[in-house]
């Protein structure tokens, strides 16, 4: 690359990130350890797959130790580690898959089709705030996608959502065929993150109507200069979620001495705010790339103005959506 284009490019680049908000560390609270809890209650118990928290109640998608042919289980427990629920559930179920309707307290998975099976279907099942488990939408044909759409479910097939048969053709928003979850951003609309374009994506199921905005910050600026050697390229975000009218997301590839970078955005596509959130530190998590044992920010939530991020082994940092004094 010559002098003149890589200036040219960094003036660019300068010019778009001109107006991004400063990021904010938030004001850091008791982290929890999850692991006594699950590994009493859960047999087997491997990795937190989905994540939410409803009033100070966290609601977990757990998939038991690879060693195991256990079922999966949906775990609630409050912040003081004591279990409510635990839910098994056989698979196979997708596992980036996993909602909490915050009305009711009831959790959603996704358990797909058998890919050899003939007859097998997609089934959505709800498991109640009491505990029951219950057929909550049966889909007769495999599908890329599953989404909740008001009290109703969406499945996306052969670019048709079911069982309206109305378009929704995904692939002009989703050229790299890895979307993410589609979740409820409004009455009238679906939002999703392209984590390795990136780019926040739109979906009205009324009229298949999909617009795509590519995410400009300076989060996804620093983590883009250090995958250059790589051509494949890297998942820009780790985990989402639709919290309080917005869009919140954990930015991969920042420095976890600075706590977990986490991105609120509007409908638009605009980033509101940039937050950070100090990560839980373990001897078990160490390794010669992370030396302090830092926790993995795999996943996200956001409620009773708190921000919560959960490493999948099952340790929880939580901060104020306050700044630190």
């Amino acid at each position: 690359m010559s002098t003149h284009l890589f200036l040219g490019c960094a003036a660019l680049a300068a010019g778009l990130l001109q107006g991004q908000p400063v990021p904010v560390e938030l004001a850091p609270l008791v982290p929890i350890d999850l692991r006594p809890a699950l590994a009493k209650h859960v047999p087997d118990f491997g990795h937190i797959l989905g994540f939410s928290v409803v009033q100070d109640t966290l609601h977990m998608l757990v998939r038991p130790s690879p060693r195991s042919y256990g079922p999966f289980a949906v775990v609630r427990m409050d912040l003081a580690g004591n279990v409510r629920h635990v839910v098994p559930i056989q698979g196979p179920l997708e596992e980036r898959w996993f909602l909490t309707d915050e009305r009711t307290g009831d959790g959603y998975v996704w358990r797909r089709a058998h890919p050899t099976r003939p007859g097998s279907q997609e089934i959505v099942y709800r498991v109640t705030a009491e505990g029951r488990t219950e057929e909550a939408a049966v889909f007769e044909r495999r599908l890329q996608l599953v989404a909740r759409w008001g009290s109703d479910f969406l499945g996306l097939g052969n670019s048709m959502c079911l069982p309206a048969n109305i378009p929704c053709n995904l692939g002009n928003a989703d050229p790299s065929g890895r979307a993410g979850i589609f979740l409820p951003f409004s009455q009238s609309e679906l939002i999703s993150i392209e984590p390795f374009i990136p780019a926040v994506v739109r979906l009205n199921p009324s009229n298949g109507r999909v617009i795509s905005r590519r995410i400009i910050a300076p989060e996804v600026v620093h983590h883009q200069s250090r995958m250059r050697t790589n051509p494949a390229g890297a998942s820009m975000f780790s985990s989402y979620t639709v919290a309080q009218g917005s869009l919140w997301a954990i930015a991969m590839g920042q420095p976890m001495a600075k706590g977990a970078a986490v991105l609120r955005f509007n409908g638009e596509g605009d980033v509101q705010e940039s937050l950070r959130c100090e990560l839980a530190k373990d001897e078990a998590f160490a390794s010669g790339d992370n030396p302090d044992g830092f926790m993995f920010p795999s996943a996200v939530a956001v409620s009773s103005g708190k921000l919560y991020v959960l490493d999948g082994r099952g340790l929880l940092s939580i901060c104020a959506l306050s700044p630190r004094t």
